[in-house]
């Protein structure tokens, strides 16, 4: 996928997907009365960034910032992942998810309507026995055999610092920075537009918005460097074999608004742990990394310094970034341990997981509130 708001996994295949957070539309019209009469979707990453598409093709967003914008996008994307990119088209999604319990990993971002939408789909539609959500920061810790941590969260979505206490965040706990990968990579696209008039192309306006966002991104990525680290003016090469120089500024721009005391990472741990207990503070003896942020070079240094400057906070342990496992994998195998949990002899499996006729029995709304973190 690359991007990775959403996560699957089933326990019995052991395996999970990733969902690409965009796919290309193309609608077929009625000319006569002007209405969509079939989409034709093209799923893919690379077919968004590389090949070249139908003039009328529009980019759909699935996912923006962690919540689901287009519900029938969201489950194109499902349907094609399950049943092509898991079985080559030999079973259903319906077949497949009617089968096994599902684990799935959310943006801390992702609102209780989100959830409950889900569950619709997966419960009534697809049939699924048995379901679990958990937010990919604790899957990533899970990941990692903690339980207790102060996790700080940089990613693409959202940069985000909360508690989590033996696998659970606590109830309004969680403190959202105002910058977010997303938010730093248009600010790279507005610097490439204003050095390359026509950066990139595309068979229509959210095409090419599309294929401009990756490669700011993939800018970003290429020069970004902690504060201080910059050293003089970089050359970068773009696709169509342009080259720009990439100023000091722009290097550390990303890791400015990262650690911005008022607007970035900083101002919401400072948040979070103001509003901690001493026994949480207690519970919680490190602050532990996750989100494909922290790739950028030198962010996960800085970052510690940072969280090691507030108060009360001087003696914590900061897990390195390594025992967090490879950021691409970090959640997919904490949502593997928590899908195993029910292949285990004395597990409860409801225990483990909301099962079809506990859905069924109280509704979405019930266990929202009484489940899942």
């Amino acid at each position: 996928m690359g991007i990775k708001p959403l996560l699957i996994e089933s326990h019995q295949y052991v395996t999970s997907i990733a969902l690409t957070k965009s796919l290309g539309a193309l609608e077929e019209r009625d000319m006569d009365a002007n209405n969509v009469v079939e989409l034709s979707y093209i799923v893919g990453h690379k077919q968004l960034t590389e090949a070249h598409l139908p003039s009328d093709v529009r980019v759909v967003d699935a996912i923006k910032g962690g919540q689901v914008a287009d519900w029938t996008a969201l489950e194109t994307l499902l349907d094609y992942s399950i049943s092509q990119g898991l079985f080559q088209g030999e079973a259903s999604v319906e077949d497949v998810v009617g089968q096994v319990p599902l684990v799935i990993g959310d943006s801390i971002t992702a609102r209780p309507a989100q959830r409950a939408k889900m569950m619709d789909l997966l419960f009534d539609k697809w049939q699924c026995p048995g379901l679990n959500f958990n937010r990919t920061g604790v899957l990533s810790l899970f990941a990692a055999d903690v339980y207790s941590s102060v996790v700080i969260e940089a990613g693409e979505g959202c940069c985000a610092a909360y508690p989590v206490l033996e696998g659970f965040i606590p109830q309004d706990a969680v403190h959202t920075a105002q910058v977010s990968g997303a938010s730093i990579t248009e600010s790279f696209a507005s610097y490439l537009t204003s050095r390359v008039p026509a950066p990139v192309t595309g068979s229509s306006s959210s095409h090419r918005g599309y294929r401009l966002h990756h490669l700011a991104q993939r800018l970003k990525e290429a020069v970004s460097v902690a504060p201080g680290e910059a050293d003089g003016i970089v050359p970068y090469r773009l696709p169509d074999g342009t080259v720009i120089d990439v100023p000091e500024d722009m290097q550390s721009f990303a890791a400015d608004a990262m650690l911005s005391e008022s607007t970035g990472i900083p101002a919401a741990l400072k948040a979070v742990v103001e509003e901690m207990t001493t026994t949480q503070k207690r519970l919680c003896p490190r602050v532990s990394f996750t989100g494909g942020a922290f790739a950028l070079a030198g962010l996960d240094t800085a970052m510690a310094s940072a969280a090691t400057a507030i108060p009360t906070f001087e003696k914590i342990e900061v897990m390195p970034i390594e025992s967090m496992t490879r950021l691409d994998d970090s959640a997919w195998v904490g949502g593997s341990i928590v899908g195993n949990l029910t292949t285990l002899p004395n597990c409860d499996f409801g225990e483990a997981m909301l099962t079809r006729e506990a859905y069924d029995e109280s509704g979405a709304e019930y266990w929202l509130e009484r489940r899942f973190t």
